[in-house]
């Protein structure tokens, strides 16, 4: 089989796991120095200077959760500002849900009106997808510490770089 279709099938294969993609210096296994390297210049072309800046369209208390997420996430080093759109999402879903769950605080009844169960339930799932992209569930920040962790002290992959020198 030609080079260009195993490669081409390789790359189905993987994209077929349903594992998302992690930025290349948090991914362990075994690449070759080039691919290394095309992948970090790749990913840096994608990343716009600058923090994410909260759209306008965002409510006062939108914008707060917004720049808290942010902060929060900074560290990680991260977010661009090619992220303002799941963050906007992200803060609005948790923002909304705030607002549903206190009217149903207020009013318990509203707990059995199908609409307002239906918001809350769209809301919590823009939530969690907004969590699971950003990072911000428990269970993805242990993964990417993990990543980190096998990154910096794998042994292997230490020897393995210092022979593609």
């Amino acid at each position: 089989m030609p080079k260009r279709f195993k490669n081409f099938f390789r790359n189905e294969a993987d994209n077929m796991a349903g594992r998302p993609a992690k930025p290349i210096d948090m991914a362990v296994g075994a690449r070759t120095k080039d691919e290394i390297e095309s992948r970090a210049a790749a990913e840096e072309k994608l990343k716009s200077a600058g923090a994410p800046k909260p759209p306008r369209t965002l409510s006062k208390n939108q914008k707060k959760i917004f720049r808290e997420i942010v902060k929060r996430l900074g560290a990680a080093d991260t977010l661009c500002s090619l992220d303002d759109w799941i963050l906007a999402k992200t803060a609005t879903a948790i923002d909304k849900l705030a607002e549903i769950d206190a009217e149903i605080e207020a009013a318990p009844a509203k707990k059995y009106d199908r609409e307002v169960m239906n918001a809350r339930a769209k809301y919590t799932q823009d939530f969690y997808r907004g969590c699971n992209e950003l990072g911000l569930s428990p269970q993805s920040r242990a993964k990417l510490a993990i990543s980190i962790a096998e990154r910096e002290t794998d042994p292997l992959l230490d020897a393995l770089g210092d022979d593609e020198d």
